[in-house]
């Protein structure tokens, strides 16, 4: 019985070592998943490192100069280095290519917080196009007539200042005066009839069109020739060429094709064309109207220039003086008259950039 319980003793204690080994056998696969894990906390960091490509996609990209973008900065360098740049006194400067596109570039030497200069006739553009609003509303017929009074009759540019009392002009026919001539009587009958017979209101409606395309500096804030008056009639030039701009592409409001093609027309008519529309006879068309005066040394021209299919669009005003403050005492003072060697200056140095311009816009390609 001993010996039969020493075997069955040594028989367990066989099987108990075969069933542990087989256990452990079972668990190596588990052991060895366990140390997966650690491998693969290895690799995390290999593939959250930065490829090489990854350190030129952080480069700053280089920026492509665009074609309108190098048209622009080859106009502007034109007109900083241009004699109406060097020009003495106030001056602002402003161009925008339509053919060959162009950003709209501005410059000037205005004090800081200025943003327009005296206008002289150059105002009168803003004029016509609030006329031809009104009309294309219904308030004004431009086949109407108006009987020239003695009343009427101003100074300084136009011929209805020689015209006889009593004489009938139509509006359309006062309209042209205004630009061709750039007859200030005819201009004054003009606002007038825009505020009912009320100049002022005449102003407000002017200025209330201008204000409606987005400018805050341009405003008419007198009559013509009222020199005793402390305003005066104002025109920021880089609204000036984006109105230049707006009325060539068709978008005055209120100004339809007919009217638009009338109003370019005129412009053709001016009779100062000295300044940027002296362009002699080489195929280009100026659409201009100017503005000057003596007294403060007043030069300005706006102008659409045009050779067949190409277009650019320009405003200048140059002043030579700017009292702080305006008041009667100033008006025609012989210290603020210019000389006919500065008028010249002025004149020379507007023609020679007009010329410049078309030269760099019309170049042969």
């Amino acid at each position: 019985m001993r010996k039969i319980n020493k075997f069955w003793l040594f028989t367990l204690t066989c099987l108990t070592l075969m069933v542990v080994g087989c256990g452990k056998q079972q668990a190596e696969p588990s052991k060895t998943s366990s140390h997966a894990a650690p491998a693969k906390s290895v690799s995390a960091p290999q593939s959250s490192a930065k490829p090489p490509t990854s350190a030129s996609s952080s480069a700053k990209p280089v920026s492509k100069v665009t074609p309108v973008e190098r048209q622009s900065q080859q106009v502007k360098q034109l007109m900083a280095k241009s004699d109406f740049a060097q020009l003495p006194g106030y001056w602002s400067l402003s161009y925008r290519g339509i053919n060959p596109v162009t950003q709209q570039i501005n410059l000037s030497n205005l004090p800081k917080g200025q943003k327009a200069q005296f206008g002289a006739s150059t105002i009168k553009v803003f004029i016509l196009a609030a006329l031809l609003d009104q009309e294309s509303k219904g308030h004004i017929k431009l086949t109407q007539t108006y009987q020239l009074q003695a009343s009427d009759k101003v100074g300084g540019t136009g011929i209805l200042q020689g015209a006889a009392s009593g004489s009938s002009y139509s509006y359309k026919e006062l309209a042209n005066l205004m630009i061709t001539q750039s007859d200030n009587t005819a201009t004054n009958i003009i606002i007038q009839r825009l505020g009912d017979g009320n100049f002022a209101a005449g102003f407000s409606v002017v200025n209330n069109y201008v204000q409606s395309l987005g400018y805050r500096h341009t405003k008419l804030q007198r009559k013509m020739m009222d020199l005793t008056n402390q305003k005066n009639n104002m025109v920021a030039a880089n609204e000036a060429c984006d109105f230049l701009y707006k009325l060539y592409q068709g978008q005055l409001p209120g100004v339809d094709e007919q009217a638009r093609q009338w109003f370019l027309q005129l412009m053709t008519q001016t009779t100062n064309r000295q300044k940027f529309a002296a362009q002699g006879n080489n195929g280009i068309t100026s659409y201009n109207k100017s503005g000057e005066s003596s007294y403060q040394g007043i030069q300005n021209d706006l102008a659409i220039v045009t050779r067949g299919k190409q277009a650019y669009v320009v405003a200048g005003l140059s002043q030579l003086y700017m009292p702080a403050a305006h008041n009667p005492g100033q008006y025609l003072s012989s210290g603020l008259m210019a000389s006919s060697a500065q008028t010249q200056q002025q004149v020379s140095a507007f023609s020679q950039l007009g010329q410049t311009l078309s030269q760099f816009a019309f170049k042969q390609r």
